[in-house]
């Protein structure tokens, strides 16, 4: 007789983190192609687009075939992509896109209890950035949050 194993609760969730990472990343990523073809924007918007665009590439990558380490790099570039695009774009759809997934992010973890890219369980990030930029990682998403809010009352 064969033995039918049932997948764990764990397992389960990271399908889970990771459909919603790649729903997302298409959405924006469609979002950013129309935005590139529709829209007025600036050269510095152009060039966001387009790392924004590479970066995805391989986050895609590294989600459909497991590779934690591409993840994590994202991750970071991600975070860089996000206070860069808040401080230099002047896009108001690419800022109300950054500001989306700020909200987004912060939804999510409240719903996964981290953030929904964690992958390096042996606190990567804390070694990397320090735990001061971890212990105040919400402390600078709701300044970039006033900052864009800012910039698109401003237009």
């Amino acid at each position: 007789m064969i033995l039918k194993r049932k997948p764990n609760l764990y397992y389960i969730m990271e399908l889970i983190r990771k459909l919603i990472m790649i729903l997302i990343t298409l959405i924006i990523d469609m979002v950013f192609i129309y935005i590139i073809l529709k829209t007025k924007h600036a050269t510095v918007d152009r060039y966001y687009i387009f790392s924004v665009l590479l970066i995805h590439i391989f986050f895609i990558f590294g989600l459909l075939f497991n590779n934690n380490t591409i993840i994590d790099r994202c991750h970071i570039l991600y975070s860089l992509s996000i206070i860069l695009g808040s401080l230099l774009c002047v896009n108001k759809n690419i800022l109300t896109i950054i500001l989306t997934l700020i909200l987004t992010q912060q939804i999510l973890k409240m719903i996964f209890g981290e953030c929904i890219m964690y992958t390096s369980k042996d606190h990567f990030f804390k070694d990397l950035f320090g735990s001061f930029i971890d212990r105040n990682s919400d402390n600078f998403k709701y300044i970039l949050i006033m900052l864009i809010l800012y910039k698109l009352s401003m237009k």
